[in-house]
């Protein structure tokens, strides 16, 4: 959304994951479902553009504020890798998050109603219809 709205919110979210990953698989996940819970309702309102905004948020996954992870965020120490992940996804011509394709077909994974996805069901039943054709 950076490259699109002129923001820094996506990258700089994307930047505190990669900190939150090498805490461990199980806090990038916790604090992935914090950042969804909490993204902004308009995509121009570039809330997470915040290094405050974001580590306070990430309070909400109990042992993720490591003085690591801090610097980190603070420092923006991903934001090589982020600025990566972000020109692969605008050179896919990618449109938002989440995104899935299998075999080059894309699946449509939000139900309509916002940022809300599909079901872990509704997903399962998508990626094997899928597979069959």
């Amino acid at each position: 959304m950076d490259g699109a709205l002129g923001g820094k919110g996506s990258k700089r979210a994307l930047n505190a994951l990669g900190a939150a990953v090498n805490e461990s698989p199980e806090k990038f996940m916790e604090y992935l479902r914090v950042l969804y819970a909490n993204h902004p309702k308009k995509e121009s309102d570039d809330t997470f553009g915040s290094t405050a905004t974001l580590l306070e948020l990430a309070d909400r996954v109990p042992g993720l504020r490591t003085p690591a992870f801090n610097k980190a965020v603070k420092e923006l120490t991903y934001m090589p890798w982020a600025e990566k992940v972000g020109q692969a996804f605008y050179d896919q011509d990618k449109k938002g998050t989440p995104d899935v394709s299998i075999d080059g077909k894309q699946l449509t994974l939000n139900s309509g109603k916002g940022i809300e996805s599909v079901t872990p069901e509704a997903f399962r039943k998508l990626v094997a219809d899928n597979r069959k054709s």
